[in-house]
């Protein structure tokens, strides 16, 4: 990809994050948005298979960071649908940070078993989320 794709990718995904904030209620956060030319992210420890974003959120303070691949891998999915991606998760990280407080309270490998099913359903829903949030921002943009 070269620089002129990238740059015009990244005036993309810096004019859609706004719109995507207002649409799923997260117009009042402040949300840092970083950017990275390559393909993917750099692989964690806990992830095996190729990053396209990340994100974290605090719900106390309303804040939240998203690190975002602008590259193109074959088979990855566009930037402009990882950040919907990452934005569902902010979303419904909220229901995680409530789950988290339980941790000292339940038998910790039942929690661990819990909180596994838990990020797995939820990783399932962002998914389809996100698909549909992408699909219906561009019916909208060619009415």
């Amino acid at each position: 990809m070269t620089t002129r794709e990238l740059n015009a990718r990244e005036r993309r995904i810096r004019k859609l994050l706004p719109r995507a904030q207002d649409a799923l209620g997260l117009g009042g956060w402040h949300i840092e948005l970083t950017l990275h030319p390559d393909a993917e992210l750099p692989a964690s420890v806990e992830h095996e298979r190729r990053i396209l974003g990340s994100y974290t959120a605090d719900w106390t303070l309303r804040r939240a960071s998203i690190d975002l691949a602008l590259g193109t891998a074959g088979d990855c999915d566009p930037p402009e649908l990882v950040l919907i991606h990452e934005l569902a998760h902010i979303v419904l990280h909220g229901t995680r940070d409530a789950f988290d407080r339980l941790r000292d309270q339940v038998a910790p490998p039942l929690f661990e078993t819990v909180r596994e099913l838990h990020c797995e359903r939820e990783e399932l829903a962002v998914r389809r989320l996100a698909r549909a949030i992408v699909t219906g921002l561009n019916a909208y943009q060619e009415d």
